[in-house]
């Protein structure tokens, strides 16, 4: 998908955090009642993005704190580490999952499906927004009392960014949310959604922001016109007539450096900066690599957050690979035949976005006990996965009956006629007003799979 215009405008404005990102590959392969799963975790960046770096340290400790096993030696670049898991994912890249493996006599069914980070808590994802907008919109007030206080007008310009700036930034928010909700959005070129940057493009345009007219003198992309749009949409707030001279208080813009150095500024007087550089001072011993923090991160991190955390820059990488005896049935992954494997890629963002989630279901018959009782495989795919999901419901007292039935059923005997009159020993006996109508009984389920699929065959 090519970039359109208006996400153009959005990549050439917003200043980018860097190119460097952490890439994780993760396999599992199902192993009796658990499941092994191995981990290779790096970091890229650098010149066209070729440049192999090992994981940050704290990366390396949390996930070396989880597996038992390392694969690799400590100074590789990419560090592997494995371990065997049962039933619940663990945490290396960070989410939740499960892996559960359900039995019966004639089968088997597995049943994959993972969180990869992100958040499912939508109304504190709509409460955090909420909050970062408002607290975004306040430090813009405070930067401009900073530079501006006093100024013919600036009463007005606070006006705009303490009301309308700021309600703004919410429904912005909320529109990247509902589309974000379903999936991670970044600015990458494949995963941007035109729609969503129309409708955006439209509502800026209607709140004076720019008008389309502009674009193609905006996306020159250099910083003079850039500034100089910025320039004059704050002095028009400020009550500059468009042919006026720019205020003399509003030509620090056009230089970057001190654009940079005043936003800087303000931005290191915050308490949330503050927080930041204390923490990374009190684990600087600890984490000699961790670079101090640049007061622009408090800025970015609140956008990041009205946004739905839309990653500006390069997202961390995502692939995992589950091995199965079986095509999936059910999955959102793509099935490679060749290695009997599920594969997804996804990029992932932070803990507070919308998740990368992963699931597959399939199912595993057992050949020779079908054929010992029915002659041959009647039931596999999603019939034999529902038929293990009606198994593993049964009571004690009622998976015994049914495998007593099943037990005496052989494949030179009319065995479909047996299936068709069983009933469970606890079942409804029929109606006396309607003996002709068969009463309901807990064996029509598997009664429908088995013998359905045989009459197709």
């Amino acid at each position: 998908m090519k970039l359109n215009p208006l996400c153009m405008l959005v990549v050439a404005t917003v200043a980018l955090i860097g190119c460097e990102h952490d890439c994780y590959e993760v396999e599992i392969r199902p192993d009796g009642d658990g499941f092994e799963r191995k981990i290779t975790g790096w970091r890229q960046g650098g010149q066209n993005d070729a440049e192999i770096m090992s994981l940050k340290p704290v990366t390396l400790a949390r996930i070396a704190a989880i597996y038992p096993k390392r694969e690799t030696s400590q100074d590789a670049k990419k560090q592997t580490f494995s371990g065997r898991f049962l039933g619940e994912t663990p945490g290396d890249v960070g989410g939740a999952g499960r892996l559960v493996r359900y039995q019966s006599p004639l089968g088997d069914c597995w049943s994959y499906t993972e969180r990869f980070r992100g958040n499912d808590d939508l109304e504190s994802q709509l409460a955090e927004k909420r909050k970062a907008a408002d607290r975004l919109a306040d430090l813009l007030v405070g930067w401009a009392a900073a530079e501006l206080s006093g100024e013919p007008g600036f009463a007005d310009l606070k006006k705009f960014l303490d009301l309308n700036l700021r309600q703004d930034l919410k429904n912005l928010g909320l529109y990247f949310w509902t589309v974000n909700a379903a999936g991670t959005i970044t600015l990458e070129e494949e995963d941007l959604n035109e729609q969503l940057w129309s409708r955006i493009g439209l509502y800026l345009c209607e709140r004076g922001y720019f008008e389309i007219r502009d674009l193609p003198r905006l996306l020159r992309f250099d910083y003079d016109g850039l500034a100089s749009h910025f320039q004059r949409l704050i002095a028009r707030r400020m009550g500059v007539p468009d042919g006026s001279p720019i205020p003399d208080k509003l030509q620090f813009i056009s230089d970057k450096t001190k654009l940079e150095a005043s936003f800087n500024a303000f931005l290191a007087s915050t308490d949330e900066y503050k927080m930041q550089l204390a923490k990374w001072e009190k684990e600087a011993e600890s984490r000699p690599d961790d670079e101090k923090p640049k007061p622009s991160v408090v800025f970015e991190e609140l956008l990041g957050k009205v946004l739905s955390d839309m990653t500006f820059g390069t997202p961390d990488s995502l692939d995992v690979k589950l091995y199965a005896a079986r095509k999936p049935y059910s999955t959102n992954g793509d099935w490679d035949e060749k290695i009997s494997a599920v594969a997804w890629s996804s990029n992932i963002a932070s803990n507070e976005a919308p998740a990368s989630h992963f699931y597959a279901t399939w199912s595993e018959p057992n050949d020779d006990f079908q054929k010992r009782h029915f002659g041959g495989v009647v039931l596999e795919g999603k019939s034999l996965g529902e038929y293990v999901f009606w198994y593993c419901s049964l009571a004690p007292a009622e998976a015994a009956e049914w495998d007593r039935f099943i037990a005496g059923l052989l494949p030179d005997a009319d065995w479909r006629s047996a299936v068709k009159g069983f009933r469970f020993s606890f079942d409804p006996q029929p109606d006396a007003a309607e003996p002709s109508k068969p009463a309901a009984s807990l064996a029509d389920r598997p009664r429908s799979l088995l013998v359905k699929d045989e009459e197709e065959e």
